[in-house]
């Protein structure tokens, strides 16, 4: 009678230990998969970054050269202002000689 209960709880200690046992390797097996999906996420994350950075690089880029040309253009009628204004000082001049000269 000893002997059986003996046996018995012998058999319920191996089971214990046995699912003991397939609990950590659960367990184990758990933390390997949150690392790697962890993993996955990190780089997902840097992925995401460096497509952000380079939309905002390119934004940046085609900003400036909208400001470029805007200010090339903006230059440009500047010049022409200046040309015209100075070509009308000339004709003015030009008419004020010729009626001096009473041509």
């Amino acid at each position: 009678m000893i002997e059986k209960i003996l046996e018995k709880i012998r058999q319920a200690e191996d089971k214990s230990e046995a699912e003991i046992k397939q609990a950590e390797e659960t367990g184990i097996l758990k933390i390997k998969q949150a690392e790697e999906a962890g993993k996955k996420l990190v780089e997902e994350v840097i992925k995401e970054t460096e497509k952000e950075i380079e939309n905002l690089t390119k934004k940046s880029q085609l900003d400036t050269a909208k400001k470029e040309e805007s200010l090339k253009k903006k230059s440009e009628e500047e010049k022409n202002i200046i040309r015209e204004k100075s070509a009308a000082k000339k004709n003015k001049a030009i008419d004020y000689l010729m009626k001096e000269l009473g041509l």
